[in-house]
């Protein structure tokens, strides 16, 4: 109680966490189960499957070969493109749904920004590993 009493002493407002010690854990219960069973499964699946197709180019310097290492680094310039392109867009998006007031739908919720910044993220850790699974010839059989 040393802590609190020194926080009020400061000014700051102690808000009471509810009855069992979390905040915000009934919006936790309500909202985690149903997004983390579908998305996060479907996402985590072709995400491993993107990291098993280039599995040899994602160990490091050590491992991979001269031409190995241009390909790897050629893909990661290409996906950071992409992804600073997609960012600038969703960038421009939000500025203009904000400052011009145009009815643009916005996330109005925690909840939603998060469902939409997840697949950026997704979009971030895959990319290079898909340019590569996009560029390489198919093995031979």
């Amino acid at each position: 109680m040393g802590c609190q009493a020194d926080l009020r002493s400061l000014g700051a407002t102690i808000i009471d966490p509810g009855p069992h010690g979390a905040l915000f854990q009934s919006c936790v219960d309500k909202y985690v189960p149903l997004y983390r069973n579908k998305l996060f499964t479907a996402q985590f699946t072709c995400f491993m499957l993107l990291n098993y197709s280039v599995r040899g180019l994602l160990l490091g310097n050590a491992y991979i070969d001269e031409r190995e290492r241009e390909l790897r680094d050629r893909a990661t310039a290409v996906a950071y493109r992409v992804l600073t392109g997609a960012v600038a867009v969703l960038s421009t998006y939000a500025v203009a749904a904000y400052l011009f007031k145009l009815g643009l739908p916005m996330p109005s919720t925690a909840q939603q920004l998060l469902l939409l910044l997840i697949p950026l993220g997704w979009l971030a850790t895959s990319l290079p590993q898909s340019v590569l699974a996009w560029t390489l010839p198919d093995p031979e059989a």
